[in-house]
């Protein structure tokens, strides 16, 4: 089963791609989900393929999903919640890769690799339920490399999401990176 994020994720990015390439997918509509069940280096590939011919009631399913999360972060924050803290990434700060496909890049996490587009999920809360957020930098590691944290707020509740964020800049310092 797709996560409803990445369901409406993928569907709206590829809603622009080429007619041809679309049918290139479908036809490997059988191929993609045996490549998937079946785990392995090619399963992120194949994921991405079928989360691009998605069906529209998929997406209305995950619209709805999107829905209740939505309902539930707005009863999370009416019981007197100012924001939620959470990590950006499960890395701190890297080089940016540009080789290879985006399917293709991966990072290295606690001496494992991970999918590069596994780092769309630590944002998610935020860019799924349309929710503010802000990224604040939170110390640096032993390398030196910076360590952000992302402070999630009510709608239309910015205002008090920078007052914390300032507050965490203030207690933990930013420091800007050497040039």
């Amino acid at each position: 089963m797709m996560l409803p994020y990445s369901t409406i994720l993928t569907a709206t990015l590829s809603a622009s791609l080429p007619d041809r390439l679309i049918e290139s997918f479908e036809a490997s509509r059988e191929a993609d989900r045996k490549i998937l069940a079946a785990g392995g280096p090619e399963a992120a590939a194949a994921s991405h393929r079928l989360r691009t011919i998605v069906s529209f009631r998929d997406v209305a399913k995950a619209m709805m999903q999107q829905q209740a999360m939505k309902d539930r972060l707005a009863t999370f924050f009416d019981e007197g919640w100012d924001a939620i803290l959470m990590p950006i990434a499960p890395v701190t700060a890297f080089p940016h890769l540009h080789e290879g496909g985006f399917n293709d890049r991966v990072l290295d996490m606690d001496g494992g690799k991970i999918p590069y587009f596994s780092l769309l999920m630590w944002i998610s809360l935020a860019t799924f339920l349309h929710a503010p957020s802000v990224a604040v930098q939170a110390g640096r590691n032993k390398a030196g490399m910076p360590v952000g944290v992302q402070l999630v707020g009510r709608w239309h509740g910015e205002d008090r999401l920078l007052d914390l964020a300032a507050g965490l800049e203030e207690n933990f310092g930013f420091s800007p990176p050497a040039l």
